[in-house]
């Protein structure tokens, strides 16, 4: 938790799911509002983005069936999840939940 406090508040939450819940990057990045139930502290991996050396962004599937999943996050993270949620305008269920200052998908560079 120290380490996600040194990060900006932007980016606190993208560093405790990489933590508290082992997603990749490509996941993260892809995760959507409709992708969380913060009832049952899950967040549901079914796509990923990957980036080309072009800089083009390509929105795709998990490598593997496994790669598809539910995974569960502490109680303590999916609150703070909330949170990010309300102070960083995923409110639509398409809408991405990591994203740059000015809404635009995250990219390594970032």
């Amino acid at each position: 938790m120290r380490l996600g406090k040194r990060v900006l508040a932007r980016y606190q939450m993208l560093v405790l799911l990489a933590a508290f819940a082992s997603l990749r990057w490509g996941e993260l990045i892809a995760l959507r509002r409709r992708d969380v139930d913060l009832r049952s502290g899950t967040v549901r991996i079914v796509r990923t983005i990957s980036e080309l050396p072009t800089g083009e962004l390509i929105i795709g599937l998990p490598k593997s069936r496994a790669g598809a999943r539910n995974v569960a996050i502490p109680l303590s993270v999916a609150g703070r999840l909330w949170d990010h949620l309300a102070i960083f305008g995923a409110v639509g269920l398409g809408d991405l939940i990591f994203t740059g200052e000015h809404g635009q998908p995250l990219r390594r560079s970032n």
